[in-house]
């Protein structure tokens, strides 16, 4: 074994990961092989732990444990690593650890302990996930049809050929292009002088403007999925020889809006009784409802006020709702209104006692609402990592800390969504692992304020000062079961929205922005709630008068159910 006590304060995370897969046993015989590592208790444990490794990390073991002499530092090593090596000959690398090193402090185990490693509860830090090859097996593909093939292997001449398990080989079919097919229908004239005309076959099925089912289907998830411009389409169909223009494409869209609009009714139903509800909005542009603003701001400064007092936002608010039953639902609403209006509008539906659990940033658009008392608000940890992380660079003695303390809350939430840990076990979970480390957060940034090491007003100023003051909604995930950590499930959902304002720059009517909306809301829950959404729109257009009588039976969960039973 080693003789000198000293330990890098980098190694410190590889305590917690040394038992978990080659990715972490690679980094830390990379600071074997370069000298910097050279404690004793460290060595025992690291001997301890991989002893339930087996055969797996035994060829591995025996490259390092015969090492009888201190390892030399090497000459011209990193400088971010020398200055956190205590003194050689040091008897306490804990102690160091606490006064150079505040925020890991709470991570750091007594020397006595480290022996002990092998009966020790499971780790502060979740093992970090084992990287792949990134490919996605056969399996992984669904709904795909198999194929057998009939064997044609080549002559083998005098050599013999036996049985071999099958190879399956992923073949992607398909096209992009739109066909137009002219049924011939022939007509007749009574001596009433009523013209009969034959009536299209029933395969046809119900028509949009000139598209069936199946091709406006595909419209609506290439424009509102995809971002394609109507424009744009016009000219491919163009290429296709179809001589379409954008006016018929629209009039596909909004005709089969119409039938699906009684399916996004039901979901705005259901929303409202959602246990957890994540919220975000982005800027949009209606033409229409631009022009109405601007003639009320000419209103208000002919009559004496002040034009800027008119509300002139418009944008884009994604509602995204957690089902206690496990199911997901994704809306939009594009206007006037802020995120407390609409969670107003949202919540007047909500017939369950329970208060409702809302993931949002910490904008006052967001809270406030006649229905505060009935909520619980979890603020977003996702946006205050990114203040501290948007100031690393300027602040490399502070944010640093920050930002290694809330990395283990979030690798502890990895850890809890791998697991598949309940509610209550993962708020057990948090309690457990995450509580000391932003508790420690919160004293350090204190700490920072208190002391006068920044100015209120910098860019860390601004960091911690955030942080400090949403503290109590910060850290709702430690007091409330199933309570977000951040928003970014719904940062995710609203970026649909966002291309489609990148690329068709804007909305020309409310209708239009009604229209988007539920096309957007639909595709999403879709995709949300693992249904094809191609499939799922075309089997609605094909039953209209189904889906007006019916609209809950043909929501997304419920079709996944009905399918399940026959």
């Amino acid at each position: 074994m080693l003789g000198v006590s000293t330990m890098n304060v980098s190694l410190l995370k590889f305590i917690p990961l040394l038992r978990y897969g080659d990715n972490a046993w690679t980094e830390l015989m990379t600071q074997v092989r370069q000298g910097r590592i050279e404690n004793v208790a460290l060595l025992e444990a690291m001997e301890a732990l991989l002893t339930e490794m087996r055969s797996h990390f035994k060829s591995k073991l025996e490259d390092i444990l015969p090492i009888s002499e201190p390892i030399e530092r090497k000459p011209g090593g990193h400088d971010s690593d020398a200055q956190d090596i205590p003194p050689d000959g040091s008897e306490n690398d804990t102690e160091y650890l606490k006064q150079g090193h505040p925020e890991l402090d709470a991570h750091t185990q007594d020397t006595s302990e480290l022996k002990n490693a092998k009966k020790t509860t499971p780790p502060l830090l979740p093992p970090k996930k084992r990287k792949g090859h990134g490919k996605h097996g056969f399996t992984d593909f669904k709904g795909a049809e198999f194929i057998s093939v009939p064997p044609n292997f080549p002559e083998n001449g005098d050599q013999k050929a036996y049985g071999y398990p099958s190879a399956y080989k992923v073949v992607v079919t398909g096209s992009i292009q739109f066909k137009a097919k002219i049924y011939v229908l022939p007509r007749q004239r009574r001596d009433d002088g009523e013209l009969q005309t034959t009536r299209l076959p029933e395969s046809v099925g119900p028509l949009y403007g000139r598209f069936d089912a199946e091709a406006a289907a595909s419209l609506v998830l290439s424009h509102y999925k995809l971002g394609a411009t109507l424009y744009g389409t016009q000219a491919l169909f163009k290429a296709f020889g179809l001589p379409l223009v954008a006016s018929n494409l629209w009039d596909a869209i909004e005709q089969s809006a119409d039938v699906v609009r009684y399916v996004h009714k039901a979901m705005k139903e259901e929303v409202a009784n959602a246990t957890v509800l994540h919220i975000d909005s982005t800027t949009k542009k209606v033409m229409t409802l631009k022009k109405d603003i601007e003639k009320q701001q000419e209103e208000a400064a002919a009559s004496g006020k002040d034009p800027s007092q008119i509300r002139h936002g418009i944008r884009t608010t994604s509602l995204l709702g957690w089902k206690p039953e496990g199911y997901r639902i994704s809306l939009f609403v594009t206007g006037q209104e802020h995120a407390g209006e609409i969670l107003d509008k949202t919540l007047e539906a909500r017939t369950v006692a329970e208060k409702v659990l809302v993931a949002c940033d910490a904008s006052s658009q967001n809270t406030d609402t006649k229905f505060r008392a009935s909520m619980e608000i979890c603020l977003c940890n996702a946006h205050a990592f990114r203040k501290f992380k948007e100031c690393e660079k300027n602040y490399p003695d502070l944010a640093p800390k920050a930002l290694a303390l809330y990395r283990v809350v979030f690798e502890n939430e990895r850890h809890c969504k791998e697991s598949g840990l309940s509610g209550a076990e993962r708020l057990t979970y948090h309690q457990k692992h995450s509580q000391e480390a932003m508790q420690r957060l919160r004293d350090f940034l204190e700490s920072v304020l208190g002391q006068q090491q920044v100015l209120p007003k910098s860019e860390f100023g601004k960091a911690a000062n955030y942080f400090v003051k949403h503290f109590q909604d910060l850290t709702a995930f430690l007091r409330l079961e199933n309570a977000p950590l951040h928003n970014n499930d719904n940062e995710i959902e609203i970026k649909v929205s966002v291309k489609h304002r990148k690329n068709s720059l804007f909305y020309a009517t409310e209708l239009g922005a009604k229209i988007g909306d539920i096309w957007m809301s639909l595709i999403q829950t879709a995709i949300l709630n693992g249904k094809n959404p191609l499939e799922w729109i075309v089997k609605m257009l094909r039953n209209p008068d189904d889906v007006r009588s019916n609209p809950r039976q043909w929501l997304p969960w419920a079709q996944q159910e009905l399918e399940a039973t026959t």
